[in-house]
């Protein structure tokens, strides 16, 4: 029947079967396209923001319990009263950030470990404050004891939180573990991951060499080869396991 069509039909059939398979895959671009944006999107405007603002939060809260610390042995008057500023300042800044950070928290999870953050730093908040009244009554006998006592607690509570929060957040992406579920294939030879500006390749590259278990070679420009170093000390829980020369 095919064969005694005209040339013509022939033709037309053979451009409407190839126009109807080109917008069909076309369509199936858009729609993976979609797919990969809106992951792009989640960790621009989400995932990094929330580890950068976490991070900063932990901190903070860790120089400001040096602060104290340093309070306690201060003797010299003008030494105790610059270093009371710097504690206040150090309480505004950690209160700031982490109702930035609140503006972030998104799944279930992540509100839940939030909560226990906010709750232990209300605690250590306010064991600063009797803490600070303490030395300007010059009792630092028992503002030493508040500080090694509760508050020492809450102040681990506090970094135990933030550390589990980053964690949460370095978790990956739908994109990304399909690229560390692909590379893992026996009849995977290699693989070209082209995503986009602030899709997470780094995060994908590591996973991936963790993934399988390897030493790597990762060629970056000279600019980011620090930096790489410090995302890999940053995800992995044991960076030194598998070395990768940057």
């Amino acid at each position: 029947m095919f064969s005694n069509m005209k040339l013509a039909t022939k033709l037309f059939g053979s451009f409407v079967i190839v126009l109807t398979l080109m917008i069909g895959l076309g369509i199936y671009s858009i729609v993976q396209l979609a797919v990969v944006n809106q992951s792009t999107v989640e960790i621009a405007d989400n995932w990094l923001p929330s580890v950068k603002t976490i991070a900063a939060v932990k901190a903070d809260v860790n120089r400001l319990r040096a602060l104290e610390l340093r309070l306690a042995m201060e003797a010299d008057a003008a030494e105790i009263d610059a270093v009371k500023k710097e504690v206040e300042q150090k309480v505004l800044d950690i209160k700031s950030k982490v109702q930035a950070y609140e503006k972030l928290v998104s799944s279930p999870e992540e509100k839940q470990i939030f909560a226990t953050l906010t709750s232990n730093m209300t605690v250590y908040l306010a064991a600063d404050e009797k803490f600070t009244a303490l030395m300007q009554a010059r009792r630092t006998a028992d503002a030493v004891k508040i500080l090694t006592g509760d508050a020492y607690k809450v102040y681990n509570g506090m970094r135990d939180a933030a550390d589990k929060l980053a964690q949460l957040k370095t978790q990956l992406q739908p994109h990304q573990a399909r690229v560390v579920s692909r590379i893992q294939q026996e009849d995977q030879p290699g693989l070209v991951v082209a995503h986009g500006l602030g899709s997470g390749k780094t995060l994908t590259s590591i996973a991936a060499q963790d993934a399988m278990d390897a030493p790597a070679d990762v060629v970056v420009p000279a600019a980011l080869k620090a930096n790489y170093a410090k995302e890999r000390v940053k995800h992995l829980q044991n960076p030194r396991k598998n070395t990768a020369n940057v």
